[in-house]
């Protein structure tokens, strides 16, 4: 769901701070907390990387045709991209 929204977000020209859910648990020390935060924010930034890489046009013809197989290949694709560049960002 964050790659779709992340494509519509990027589609809709917005620039601004995207509101990243940075909610410290109240369970977490500080430093669960601060990697909490830091995971949230590279999470959405690997979202947002890989829904530039995916062809909106051609998945929504998928879901249309309701070729759901073919919108699931291609979503699962922009998930394994989010989870590497997620992996790439994450240098700790």
């Amino acid at each position: 769901m964050n790659i779709a929204i992340a494509g519509l977000i990027s589609e809709a020209g917005f620039q601004r701070w995207k509101g990243h859910d940075m909610q410290v648990r109240p369970y977490d020390n500080e430093e669960q907390g601060i990697d909490r935060i830091i995971r949230s924010i590279l999470s959405w930034e690997a979202c947002a990387k890989a829904a530039e890489g995916l062809d909106t046009k051609a998945l929504l013809a998928f879901l249309v045709a309701r070729e759901t197989a073919k919108a699931e290949d291609m979503m699962r694709a922009a998930v394994v991209a989010a989870e590497k560049y997620f992996d790439e960002m994450d240098q700790r």
